[in-house]
């Protein structure tokens, strides 16, 4: 009895090294950027125990990579399936059908992801782009809210939730989302561009050029901060006219009928 019980835990190690071997190799080609033969390697650990969560997990990843989102899908479903409470394999797989423009199945994979983990703060972000295109403005924001609230300096979110304000009629809340866009991060050419049109459309035209300057200063192939520059220059009867040239050399079109307008 002791005799089979010694050659089951040799075979048994035997197994579980080489599959470690399998997935090690596998992972060393995922790195490497060759994800098609790191699948290869990770089939074969997969093969040697088909319960091996982290071997779906990763081939789920390298599908991923070459694009094969079906694949990807699977995979990581199967993982779910062998660790139900990873946090991880339901955002990753979330995002997969965010690509596919499965708004709703996104939605539905970030709530677990959530449930798993409450402190995550992408994952409230990434959730927050799902309930946007499905214009669920609403929850949205109160995803970003909570991404902030974990992270006080999260760029991107504050710049998400600007943009909703605003598209929402907030302007005083989007300036403030986008102040704090540009204090996190001074060089955004594109917080400078639109908190530069909502001065313009409070009038403020002087404070709307001074944050197209930046904009451009940022981003000097912006046609369309120097078309609103231009526009903002006109309004407070100064000269324009280069900023709506300028527009139109990078491919602003718009610019030409305020060229016609004012700069006969």
């Amino acid at each position: 009895m002791l005799k089979k019980l010694i050659i089951c835990f040799v075979v048994l190690s035997h197994s579980v090294f080489a599959q470690q071997n399998e997935y090690n190799m596998g992972l060393k080609l995922y790195n490497q950027k060759d994800f098609t033969g790191a699948i290869n390697y990770f089939n074969a650990a997969i093969k040697i125990d088909t319960n091996f969560g982290e071997g779906y997990e990763i081939r789920a990843a390298a599908k991923h990579q070459l694009k094969n989102y079906k694949g990807a899908i699977e995979d990581y479903g199967k993982a779910i399936f062998v660790n139900p409470e990873s946090s991880n394999n339901f955002s990753a797989r979330a995002f997969i059908k965010f690509i596919l423009k499965d708004y709703k199945g996104a939605v539905a994979d970030y709530n677990n992801a959530v449930k798993f983990d409450a402190d995550n703060e992408t994952t409230y972000y990434n959730r927050s782009l799902a309930f946007i295109a499905l214009k669920d403005y609403k929850n949205a924001i109160v995803d970003l809210d909570k991404a902030i609230g974990i992270d006080n300096k999260y760029t991107d979110a504050y710049l998400s939730r600007a943009n909703i304000k605003r598209d929402l009629g907030d302007q005083k809340g989007a300036l403030l989302d986008y102040a704090n866009v540009i204090k996190n991060d001074e060089s955004n050419s594109f917080a400078f561009f639109n908190r530069g049109l909502i001065k313009a459309l409070q009038q403020d035209y002087q404070s709307a050029i001074i944050d197209f300057n930046n904009a451009i200063r940022f981003d000097a192939n912006n046609g369309k901060a120097f078309y609103n520059r231009g526009l903002a220059k006109f309004k407070i009867k100064q000269d324009g006219c280069s900023d709506v040239k300028k527009a139109v050399t990078l491919g602003y079109k718009d610019g030409l009928t305020l060229l016609n307008q004012y700069c006969k």
